[in-house]
């Protein structure tokens, strides 16, 4: 049974070529994820990934959902047995899917994935995101990151921790060289106006796409966006927004998108290996303090979303 599974997997894995770029004609919605850890399956013990999603224009055609998973820094895992993986060597699960109408609704798509297969031994902070993927091997669809820990191969669903500060004091000093001056703007200032809001919103309160905000300049954002612009209007008032790809000029208040333009992160701190920052739907929630390296935020940032004046 292993070495038919195995075989179908490499099958698989020649025939998807998974990329995270590509854009395609048909269309797909994830509505919702969870998780159910502790499972077995085929005697594995593992975790499956639910997911209910839509899917527009693919009836009686073949796609795939595929989960791919990074560790707390947004590093791939790599694999190592051929086994459970992409084509070009990511630890990944995925299943095919065949829409019997143009329209269809995937209440329960159900991902299964081996401990074991992340190659991993000890306590780990990890993140799983999925890709949809069309007949034609576009991706339609791509979900924001999921939280996870697994230790020694078992694992502690919970609320996101990863802190790299108290917020009880601001980062910046009186008169340091952090504290940049933009006309009557500082980001000492900029970031006392977010920081304030974090009892409002408070780290694991619930944030899905279907929390809602409409911005100081009427745009309409949800999700990990709409939190964004909330933060940013705090802090910005009406002044209006610009866009540039210069990550390295990105600022503290600046939102940056990443992961193929489907995710929003507000930045609250900036040092020399590291940014630290916001975010609304991460595992359904919110999470303040994540850091990001500098390096990750060049290779998955798409664009910067400031409001500083030119």
């Amino acid at each position: 049974m292993k070495n038919i599974k195995y075989h179908i997997t490499l099958l698989l894995a020649f025939l998807i070529l998974i990329t995270c770029n590509a854009i395609s004609q048909t269309s797909a919605t994830i509505d919702h994820i969870w998780q159910e850890h502790n499972v077995v399956s085929n005697s594995l013990k593992g975790m499956n990934i639910h997911i209910k999603f839509s899917i527009n224009n693919m009836q009686n055609q073949t796609g795939f959902v595929i989960a791919c998973f990074v560790d707390k820094n947004e590093s791939d895992l790599m694999d190592y047995n051929k086994k459970y993986r992409t084509s070009d060597g990511k630890v990944a699960t995925w299943n095919t899917f065949t829409p019997d109408y143009k329209y269809t609704v995937y209440n329960d798509f159900v991902l299964f994935m081996p401990y074991e297969e992340f190659h991993l031994t000890g306590y780990h902070e990890l993140y799983f995101y999925l890709n949809i993927i069309d007949s034609k091997n576009q991706v339609i669809a791509i979900s924001d990151y999921n939280e996870f820990n697994i230790n020694w191969g078992i694992p502690s669903h919970t609320q996101p921790t990863q802190q790299i500060q108290s917020f009880s004091e601001s980062p910046f000093q009186e008169n340091s060289n952090s504290e940049k001056t933009n006309g009557t703007l500082t980001e000492k200032s900029v970031y006392e106006k977010m920081i304030a809001l974090k009892s409002k919103y408070p780290n694991g309160m619930s944030w899905t796409n279907s929390n809602t905000y409409t911005a100081n300049n009427r745009t309409r954002a949800s999700g990990c966006a709409g939190f964004a612009y909330i933060l940013s209007d705090e802090a910005f008032g009406s002044l209006p927004q610009r866009k540039h790809t210069d990550i390295e000029k990105i600022k503290v208040g600046d939102i940056l998108r990443m992961n193929s333009d489907t995710h929003s992160v507000v930045v609250l701190q900036i040092d020399n290996n590291k940014i630290t920052i916001a975010e609304g739907n991460i595992n359904s929630s919110i999470l303040w303090g994540r850091t990001v390296t500098w390096k990750e935020a060049k290779a998955r940032g798409n664009y910067v979303i400031t409001r500083y004046p030119e």
